[in-house]
């Protein structure tokens, strides 16, 4: 499991959220 794996997702998550429409953000390739 990694740590910045979590972190990202959630980081991502309001990134897109403020930025980009939801539903919008998945983890990279």
């Amino acid at each position: 499991m990694n740590q910045h794996g979590g972190r990202l997702r959630g980081f991502c998550l309001v990134i897109y959220t403020v930025f980009f429409p939801p539903g919008n953000c998945r983890s990279p390739p």
